[in-house]
Formats: C-alpha cells, sequence, structure tokens
C-alpha cells in the first residue's frame, strides 16, 4: 500500500534540505535517489509558497513499505475537473527521461 502525504511549505523545504531533513519531518526513513530531478523541488516548493490552497490538489510524496520509507513523489497536473487533469507519477530525470528509485523499480 502507498500512502500520499501532501506537500506543504514545511516538508519541501525539508526535502531542500537534505534527505536526512525530509526524514525527521515526516517521521519515516527516506530510499536514497526518490528525487532524481532535484530542480524540480525549488519550483514546486515555490509554487506551494505562491498558492498554498494549490497544495490540496498538487504534488504528494510516496510513503511505502513495511518499515513506511519515501519511496518517491508525484502529483496532480492541469485543473482539477478538466479532462486534461492527469496524475504523474514518475521521477523525471534532467535528460527528459523518467526514473523511480534503484532499490524500487522491480516494485513498481
Amino acid at each position: 500500500m502507498i500512502r500520499l502525504v501532501r506537500a506543504d511549505l514545511h516538508l519541501m523545504d525539508a526535502a531542500l534540505a537534505s534527505d536526512d531533513a525530509l526524514a525527521a519531518v515526516l517521521g519515516h526513513d527516506v530510499v536514497a535517489g526518490w528525487a532524481t530531478f532535484t530542480a524540480a523541488l525549488q519550483t514546486t516548493r515555490d509554487a506551494i509558497a505562491t498558492n498554498t490552497s494549490g497544495a490540496r490538489w498538487g504534488t504528494r510524496f510516496f510513503v511505502a513499505g513495511d518499515p513506511p520509507e519515501l519511496v518517491g513523489w508525484g502529483g496532480f497536473k492541469g485543473h482539477r475537473r478538466t479532462a486534461s487533469s492527469c496524475l504523474d507519477t514518475r521521477s523525471p530525470k534532467p535528460d527528459g527521461g523518467v526514473d523511480s528509485p534503484p532499490r524500487r523499480r522491480a516494485r513498481c
């Protein structure tokens, strides 16, 4: 089972600081490589800061396993009431591809 954790400014600031800081805020370990395209973290944090109500619809952290670990992140794109809305559960890479943490690839 995957638990979705809504991204807020506190979590995004921790994610930008380090995996250890994020683990402390989440209360769960963080799988190495959970965010392969870290430039998106700052953009997402800035968007949440600009529109705090947007966090209700947007980015989520994915926590899974026993014991629970942060395994990735993604979110909803597009307006929530349009046919163009989608859920992006992949981690973008700088070369335009997508990836998931190496420890979790076989589980995806």
